[in-house]
């Protein structure tokens, strides 16, 4: 994690474009027939990853060119406590982000999407954004404060070690999760067959 950083920094609507994501007017309802997918909230896992086996999908019309989600966008959850930056990180098609999210699309001759959202875990960034929450009955950032959020911008060939530093520190504590969970399953059913041995011993005659 980086420490306070009194370097020059450049406000990100410099480098990217910011978009909020599309605002239904009802309810959403899926629609299995429907051509467009949705990434919501609910498709989020662990504020890392899309679950994209799992969209809804919706027959509505009139989207924009610009409302579709390419790879490399970043999408920042901008409601509730907790706000996260994710990377679409494969070619999808015909899917759209809902309001909850703002879509950023960087210049990526200055900024790698990969080092965004790192910078955008950082405890400076989180600070930033959680002093200029609109309160309300759901906590919210609007755009203009993630357009006036400031960062440092080093070299692309740094930026990228930064990143790929970052994916690999994110993969070996998601191995490391699942070589835990898999050692504790293994551990209690070992001491399920011990006392099931040892009730069957003591039925013995």
């Amino acid at each position: 994690m980086m420490n306070h950083i009194s370097a020059n920094k450049i406000f990100l609507s410099n480098v990217a474009e910011i978009r909020q994501g599309y605002q239904f007017r009802k309810k959403i309802e899926d629609n299995p027939d429907g051509s467009i997918s949705l990434v919501q909230m609910t498709n989020i896992i662990n504020g890392k990853n899309i679950d994209y086996q799992n969209l809804a999908r919706t027959s509505e019309t009139g989207f924009k060119k610009e409302h579709f989600l390419k790879k490399r966008d970043v999408l920042f959850c901008a409601r509730g406590k907790n706000n996260y930056a994710l990377l679409i990180d494969k070619d999808i098609k015909n899917t759209i982000a809902v309001s909850q999210f703002f879509t950023i699309r960087t210049n990526k001759t200055k900024l790698l999407p990969a080092y965004l959202v790192w910078y955008l875990a950082q405890p400076e960034a989180v600070a930033y954004f959680k002093s200029n929450t609109l309160m309300s009955t759901v906590p919210l950032i609007n755009k203009k404060t993630i357009e006036n959020f400031k960062l440092v911008l080093p070299s692309i060939s740094k930026q990228k070690i930064i990143a790929d530093i970052y994916r690999l520190k994110e993969k070996e504590h998601y191995l490391i999760k699942q070589i835990l969970h898999k050692k504790e399953k293994l551990i209690n059913a070992v001491l399920l067959k011990s006392i099931k041995n040892q009730g069957l011993s003591h039925d013995k005659p």
